[in-house]
């Protein structure tokens, strides 16, 4: 087994033993997500998660596949513009620091291109300066998560995103 840090929580880091199905084991139960906030398994909203740390995108993609959520990954923003080009995708979840192309300069390419104006982009990262949070929304992403987050947090702010997607999908 590998035991890998999850979270700070509460001043506490968390770890995480990876079991040989390669599910984590949580230190408590997870609480169950009511059937109404699950994506249709039929037709799932696509979360890409662009993060450059392979332990913290295997857990952010395992969350977001529990909770019905169809997940692809990339390790920086010239793949992640691979995977758009490619693929259907929702919610974008992105680092800011990442190799070779940054998340602030991922941003602004999605941003002017009209394909993804409806893409819901959200950046998860511990760049935590008023400045940087201002740049990123001016940027056009639609919320900006600190790290360390809360995983319940972080997927309430997901549904969000979905919510707002269903919205524009109605007009």
């Amino acid at each position: 087994m590998k035991i890998l840090p999850i979270i700070l929580v509460g001043g506490m880091l968390l770890y995480c033993l990876r079991n040989r199905r390669g599910i984590p084991e949580s230190p408590t139960p997870p609480t169950p997500t009511p059937p109404t906030t699950k994506a249709p398994p039929s037709d799932p909203f696509t979360v890409l998660v662009v993060e450059s740390r392979r332990e913290q995108r295997e857990l952010l993609v395992l969350v977001l596949q529990r909770e019905n959520y169809r997940v692809i990954f990339a390790e920086d923003g010239i793949e992640a513009l691979d995977k758009l080009a490619s693929d259907r995708v929702d919610i974008m979840l992105s680092d800011v620091t990442l190799p070779r192309m940054n998340g602030f300069d991922l941003v602004r390419i999605i941003r002017s291109n009209l394909r993804f104006r409806d893409l819901y982009f959200i950046f998860v990262t511990a760049k935590v300066f008023e400045a940087d949070i201002a740049k990123g929304f001016e940027l056009g992403a639609d919320d900006y998560v600190l790290k360390p987050y809360s995983f319940k947090e972080l997927m309430a702010r997901v549904r969000v995103g979905k919510r707002v997607i269903q919205r524009l999908a109605t007009r």
